[in-house]
């Protein structure tokens, strides 16, 4: 009789254990959903970061114009030009409208520091698609 209730406790003590061992993996199922979703919508914000980087058609950066190797450059203005901006898509013949708006961009940018006495140096690029 004995024997039976000592058989029994062992094998309950095992459910217990195994029960245990399922909550655990449980939780630990669902920590792992939670990390893979957090750094799944991370992704997807550098994502997002990376493609408002590069969608512009063109950027004109403007930075301080200094030969001071131990000083960083400083940048002073980042524009970004989309061809929503000239109302045009820039394929073919209409970059040259493009290089136009960027232009005067860039002179009126140049005026207005000259004015402010800081001397600048004004980089234009384009992405192409």
């Amino acid at each position: 009789e004995r024997h039976m209730t000592n058989k029994y406790k062992t094998k309950q003590a095992v459910i217990d254990e195994q029960t245990q061992q399922i909550k655990d993996l449980g939780l630990k199922v669902r920590l792992k959903e939670h990390l893979l979703e957090d750094s799944s919508r991370r992704i997807k914000e550098e994502a997002k970061k990376v493609s408002d980087m590069v969608s512009p058609q063109a950027t004109i950066t403007v930075w301080e114009d200094h030969y001071r190797p131990e000083e960083p450059m400083n940048l002073l203005a980042n524009i970004q030009v989309w061809d929503e901006v000239i109302g045009t898509d820039i394929s073919g013949e209409n970059k040259k409208d493009l290089l136009k708006e960027m232009d005067k961009l860039s002179e009126a940018l140049s005026e207005f520091y000259s004015a402010l006495e800081c001397e600048v140096r004004i980089n234009m690029s384009i992405n192409r698609y």
